[in-house]
């Protein structure tokens, strides 16, 4: 079975940091999970990324608690997640996923309106 492991950090994804993963970890990740909101990437890191071979995995992260309840969020949410993509200049096609954490009171139809939301929008 082919093991793939990734990481998904608040940040930046310099080369100490990279050691200290692949140390920890004691393989090198496939991909690095980047959040869209608030952990701005930069060029340095990104070049750095692709130097490396890895892939990145951007993620939103603008919602919090009280946002992941309903279909009208879930629209906010696309229209937002999918304009920091495209500031970044992440293709359509690429996988987007949101950042929910445990805690969060995530309903179904959050979801699926998330869910259809990016496809709408030419993001998975």
């Amino acid at each position: 079975m082919k093991v793939v492991f990734g990481v998904d950090s608040s940040h930046i994804f310099t080369p100490a940091f990279d050691r200290v993963v692949r140390k920890g970890a004691g393989i090198k990740p496939t991909f690095v999970g980047r959040y869209l909101q608030g952990y701005s990437m930069t060029t340095a890191e990104i070049l750095y990324l692709h130097r490396q071979s890895y892939k990145v995995l951007p993620i939103w992260n603008g919602q919090v608690e009280s946002t992941v309840d309903t279909a009208a969020q879930a629209r906010v949410a696309v229209q937002r997640a999918v304009r920091a993509a495209e500031g970044y200049g992440i293709p359509h096609g690429t996988l987007l996923p949101v950042d929910i954490e445990a805690s969060f009171p995530v309903t179904v139809e959050f979801l699926e309106t998330w869910t259809q939301g990016l496809l709408a929008a030419g993001y998975v």
